[in-house]
């Protein structure tokens, strides 16, 4: 007996694991972590939610210093 398929090519597929471009700035950070005072040249994840928050105050600042 033929089984339906129930999940997309997609999500069977290897293509959303740590195969995935999506991974590569994950394991950038691993290896390289940015870190105030010990590695200023690190890697930055931009995707984490407090880096979201850093953003929006990143330009809040910039925007009030052009204005000052």
């Amino acid at each position: 007996m033929n089984q339906p398929q129930l999940l997309s090519k997609i999500a069977t597929g290897d293509g959303h694991g740590e195969t995935s471009s999506y991974f590569d700035g994950w394991k950038a950070y691993d290896k390289d972590p940015f870190h105030l005072t010990k590695n200023r040249n690190g890697v930055i994840q931009m995707g984490l939610a407090e880096n979201q928050v850093y953003i929006k105050l990143r330009v809040s600042c910039s925007n009030f210093r052009e204005h000052a």
